[in-house]
């Protein structure tokens, strides 16, 4: 899937089973074109058997997590569990699936056995993070972003995320800085520390309440570039949006993603914006970065995944399509409930 971390885990087994595929395909042309009765008496061996229904119930995992079937998913990785036990990977997703179940204790039982078999494997290392941060646990979160850290330098910026969100913003921008200065920055380190300055700014000068009297967005624009004020920001781009004036959309969007890069409805909008235009790469860059911050099953995710449909509508990919047009359908049934 296009913009969507994979992680090199799998990479090592999944070059096993395509090598047994070459083995067996050859085995098989060779045995067809010197004996039918050789054919016939070929035998799969137990173990390549075992092999290729691991790889079945696997990947079936993965595709119904992928549409957001987490306990289907978990019976398929059952299934490899009875096929190989203690495998990594498979932990690693009993892991990912409970989280997004939010089934906390499930979540780090199967992240924490996983760790205990490839302790410096930083992917594994980062869920964890994600699973204490999904608790509030933002102590343990940093302690183990820290780590993470020292293995890979490209990850400060997440440290300084996790620092945001605790409003530890010295410490964030501290961070952000010593990414930049020693060239470990990565895409989202702009959006934070500008967030950062614009919010010093904020604090100097004498901000009060804002009263938004009219929805005109002209006026609207104007009282925000006044207070720099969120709730009048939100109406402004609803304006936008509804007036399909994309242009406005994209530069009302772009500002809320230097003032509040922690929050989600400016990269859905900044995305609706870039969709609009015809920009569907584009869209799909902005969006893979605002998914750090969504809430599952919220309205906001619902607006990222009809954002994400109209985007690979414009790029004419039928399949990631029918993926979304599925997750749309589950999350509304979900929220309805």
């Amino acid at each position: 899937m296009p913009f969507r971390k994979e992680f090199s885990l799998y990479k090592l087994y999944i070059a096993h089973l395509m090598k047994l595929y070459f083995i067996k395909g050859l085995f098989l042309v060779f045995a067809f074109g010197f004996s039918s009765v050789a054919f016939g008496q070929s035998k799969v061996s137990e173990a390549e058997r075992k092999d290729l229904e691991f790889q079945d119930c696997f990947f079936e995992a993965l595709k119904q997590r992928a549409i957001l079937n987490y306990s289907k998913a978990v019976e398929n990785l059952e299934k490899c569990s009875q096929l190989k036990d203690e495998n990594v990977a498979v932990l690693f997703e009993f892991s990912k699936n409970y989280l997004l179940m939010e089934r906390y204790f499930e979540a780090t039982i199967f992240i924490d056995k996983s760790i205990r078999m490839e302790p410096d494997n930083v992917d594994l290392l980062r869920h964890k993070v994600n699973v204490f941060s999904a608790q509030q646990e933002f102590e343990k979160a940093v302690a183990l972003q820290k780590k993470v850290v020292e293995l890979k330098p490209i990850y400060r910026t997440e440290l300084a995320q996790i620092y945001i969100q605790n409003e530890n913003y010295d410490l964030a921008e501290e961070e952000l800085k010593g990414a930049i200065n020693d060239g470990d920055a990565s895409i989202h380190t702009g959006y934070y520390l500008n967030f950062l300055e614009r919010r010093k700014k904020q604090l100097e000068g004498e901000s009060k309440p804002v009263e938004v009297l009219g929805s005109d967005a002209t006026a609207l624009r104007s009282e925000f570039q006044k207070s720099n004020d969120f709730n009048v920001l939100k109406q402004l781009l609803e304006q936008d949006l509804i007036y399909s004036d994309y242009d406005n959309l994209l530069n009302d969007s772009q500002e809320g993603l230097d003032l509040f890069p922690a929050q989600p409805l400016m990269y859905a909008m900044n995305a609706m914006a870039l969709n609009g235009m015809g920009k569907y790469n584009d869209a799909l860059v902005v969006l893979s970065i605002g998914e750090d911050f969504i809430v599952e099953n919220s309205k906001i995710q619902l607006d990222f995944y009809t954002a994400y449909l109209k985007a690979y509508r414009g790029l004419n990919d039928g399949e990631m399509v029918g993926n979304y047009e599925l997750k749309i359908e589950k999350l509304r049934k979900e929220l309805n409930d």
